[in-house]
């Protein structure tokens, strides 16, 4: 699981604040950009150059875009988690795009968002709760509590949002619409819990 949505670091934000005050940044020698800024190593500086260009601050010929907004963070995008049973799996090693989420207007005060991202309900087994196509914020996080809350888990290779439920040491994955049966999961299978679902919906 990769994650992207860390907010611009001061180091970053000094090197676009210069970028922003001189003509021709291009012009500037590694040495230059060094001693008018505090970032110390000229790796330092390519890997923020190359972090400002893909967070969309500037361009690649070092043109401003725009400046940073402290409520705003981006969120990898994971692609459907489906709410049935028949839905190709979402988590691969990197996510389809980076989506920009104002936390104001999502009422999210955390500024820390480091193991989040976000991915898209398919179906309709969790109505009324979460509607097909409602994007979903989840946080990465190996410690859960099942009574509590939604998840969306891994099963059999599908990434699923279930609630869960502990029987005589079997898990039951329980839909919140009536219409879909719970789901025992085999000894056999392939089961993993690690994602919370934890806000929902995500006003993008």
């Amino acid at each position: 699981m990769i994650f992207y949505n860390k907010p611009l670091d001061d180091l970053s934000i000094e090197l676009l604040n210069l970028i922003n005050s001189v003509s021709d940044f291009e012009s500037l020698t590694l040495n230059d950009i060094q001693e008018r800024t505090w970032i110390n190593h000229p790796q330092k500086i390519y890997n923020r150059l190359e972090k400002l260009i893909k967070d969309k601050y500037i361009t690649e010929d070092y043109q401003v875009l725009r400046m940073p907004e402290e409520n705003k963070v981006f969120f990898p995008f994971y692609w459907w988690a489906q709410c049935w049973n028949d839905w190709a799996k979402v988590i691969e090693e990197y996510p389809r795009e980076r989506i920009e989420i104002d936390l104001d207007k999502n009422n999210l005060t955390n500024k820390n968002y480091k193991n989040y991202f976000l991915t898209r309900a398919k179906w309709k087994s969790m109505e009324p709760e979460i509607k097909t196509w409602e994007n979903l914020l989840i946080e990465y996080n190996p410690n859960f509590s099942w009574e509590w809350y939604k998840y969306l888990i891994k099963h059999n290779e599908k990434a699923k949002i279930k609630k869960i439920k502990k029987i005589n040491w079997k898990y039951i994955l329980h839909s919140l619409n009536q219409d879909y049966p719970d789901l025992e999961v085999k000894e056999w299978e392939d089961f993993e819990i690690i994602w919370i679902v934890k806000k929902f919906p995500i006003e993008i």
